[in-house]
């Protein structure tokens, strides 16, 4: 797997200072004040530096925001406390039109403008606090690419990998210990799975976007991205704790690389 190791370019993904949104705003129109919005808001910290948004806490089954698909963790745009959106409401002029997107992070957290992860998620993410200054907030995904190529892996896609993954024993300056890898498996086939279902840890998911077949990235994986605060039993890694992953993309949609 040394051969993987073979940087050309970097990418950086922060989950801390999530700060972008989809261009797919989802619209609700109220015509006048019989009608409901029916979301619950609620005003909220997120980002570094920090900043304030609204966001939606809960969901009426029953009002307009359900039946236009509105999720929570979403973002209510153009409004700066849930105080405002009650005046609108109470005093008009209608109609009047509420407009909410998802945090993202920039194109790391979507594909063609689309979110890898649930609304709710993304604000998870956004909210979580560095947990320790020394330790990376960012996943760091370093690129050698066998040239260029006209189809590169996209949400949706089947993909299958060789990957080796590992952790600092100590922080970032540890020993880097592997826990898992493709050759581990012993099944003698690539690791296969659809990109953007959450079946792989986000961090990964979020560095394998727009790869070509026989393309080889090492990620660096805050534990925000990872295993969070309380680690995985199965593999004995400790809570709060970053990784780190070496991928190959072997295969995408039937598209193999020997």
């Amino acid at each position: 797997m040394s051969k993987f190791f073979l940087p050309f370019g970097l990418i950086t993904l922060n989950p801390q200072s999530a700060h972008s949104y989809q261009s797919d705003i989802r619209t609700v129109t109220l015509s006048s004040n019989k009608l409901k919005l029916g979301v619950k808001l609620k005003e909220i910290t997120i980002g570094n530096p920090p900043r304030t948004v609204i966001t939606v806490e809960q969901i009426d089954p029953f009002g307009l925001g359900s039946t236009n698909n509105i999720e929570v963790g979403q973002i209510l745009l153009d409004y700066t406390n849930p105080k405002d959106v009650v005046n609108r409401i109470q005093n008009g002029p209608y109609p009047i039109e509420f407009k909410f997107a998802t945090l993202v992070e920039g194109d790391a957290f979507g594909d063609l403008q689309n979110p890898l992860i649930s609304p709710k998620d993304a604000m998870s993410v956004a909210r979580r606090p560095i947990y320790d200054e020394k330790q990376s907030s960012q996943s760091k995904v370093i690129t050698q690419r066998n040239g260029e190529c006209s189809v590169k892996s996209r949400r949706g896609d089947v993909i299958g990998i060789d990957y080796a993954a590992s952790y600092y024993s100590n922080g970032s300056n540890g020993e880097k210990l592997v826990y898992d890898s493709s050759a581990q498996r012993g099944t003698g086939t690539p690791y296969q799975f659809v990109l953007g279902s959450g079946d792989i840890i986000p961090g990964v998911d979020l560095g394998l976007y727009d790869m070509c077949v026989g393309e080889i990235r090492e990620i660096e994986i805050p534990y925000q991205l990872a295993y969070g605060e309380r680690g995985n039993k199965l593999f004995k890694i400790p809570k709060f704790t970053n990784l780190s992953w070496t991928v190959k993309l072997v295969e995408l949609d039937a598209i193999r690389f020997d």
